[in-house]
């Protein structure tokens, strides 16, 4: 058996010879499972620190959808596709996994480019108001779910077909309508909630309990012992961020 380089594709006979041509080479870091000495780290402090890396990554790529910004979905993709790895959600790697192909192999350039700038829409106008496609199209098969539910027991595979193709037309020219008699659009979305004061005791919580200190030792009871992120921001960038 022979370990290839997933970078220059060089081979090696051994194990260790591969972890020691990655690490000089390509930068690589790689933590020893030295049962010994993981009672000298702070796990909770590791547990923390994974939590907030995929909070952050989750609040970054919200914003994306909502800024319409397709270059860094496409980037927090590659992330998110790990993640979902780890966490066995094999729905979701898969559907992440289709979309960097369309992007990077099977689609032309010029394709590749207007699907990876059309991944969200925008409802309400405005900046900021962009919604991911899959939202879209829930709202669209709600719509269409009244429509067909209105027709009762006259319901048929053709009515609902015909509903399906004409609601956005129905709903453009209702909005040309109220426009043109100068009538105000109703609401669509919820009031924002005030959350600083659930912000605060949270993060009260959290200092009270040395969430944010380094504590040699420390483990949640629950779990087994986290090992920190074998991947540096380094290595992730010249094996995932730069292919």
């Amino acid at each position: 058996m022979k370990y290839v380089c997933p970078i220059c594709n060089k081979l090696y006979k051994t194990k260790g010879g591969m972890k020691r041509h990655l690490n000089k080479e390509h930068g690589f870091s790689f933590e020893l499972g030295d049962e010994n000495s993981t009672t000298e780290k702070d796990h909770i402090a590791t547990y923390r620190a994974a939590f907030m890396t995929c909070a952050f990554l989750l609040r970054d790529t919200n914003d994306a959808y909502k800024m319409g910004d397709g270059n860094r979905i496409t980037v927090n993709a590659k992330f998110q596709m790990l993640l979902a790895r780890v966490g066995k959600h094999t729905k979701y790697q898969l559907w992440l996994f289709r979309y960097l192909a369309y992007i990077k192999c099977l689609l032309t350039p010029q394709m590749a480019y207007e699907y990876m700038w059309n991944c969200s829409a925008n409802l309400q106008g405005g900046l900021g108001r962009n919604i991911p496609n899959d939202n879209l199209v829930e709202i669209l098969v709600q719509t269409v779910k009244k429509k067909v539910y209105c027709q009762g027991a006259n319901a048929s595979y053709a009515s609902v077909r015909k509903a399906a193709l004409t609601t956005q037309i129905q709903e453009e020219i209702k909005e040309n309508l109220q426009s043109q008699c100068d009538k105000k659009k109703s609401g669509s979305k919820r009031p924002k909630a005030n959350k600083t004061s659930d912000i605060l005791e949270m993060v009260s919580e959290l200092n009270a309990a040395q969430m944010f200190d380094s504590i040699p030792g420390r483990e949640f009871r629950s779990f087994f012992w986290i090992r920190r992120f074998i991947y540096t921001y380094k290595c992730f960038r010249v094996t995932f961020l730069d292919h």
